[in-house]
């Protein structure tokens, strides 16, 4: 079971979490030292950051207009 660990979606982003102040949020993910898997980007629907929780499940965080 331990193999699974932080393999849960299969190398696909776990969970979305939605927030109404992207930028905000993204300066206390990198004072908290949040690993990012990429930088920040803006995408027609929105803006979006992918990190890792402890474990290595990939989780977005979107703001969407």
């Amino acid at each position: 079971q331990a193999a699974y660990v932080g393999k849960q979606a299969g190398g696909r982003v776990l969970l979305f979490l939605h927030t109404q102040d992207f930028d905000a949020d993204l300066a206390r993910m990198r004072a908290a030292n949040v690993r990012f898997t990429e930088e920040p980007r803006t995408e027609t629907w929105g803006r979006v950051v992918v990190v890792e929780d402890l474990y290595g499940n990939r989780l977005d965080v979107i703001e969407r207009p």
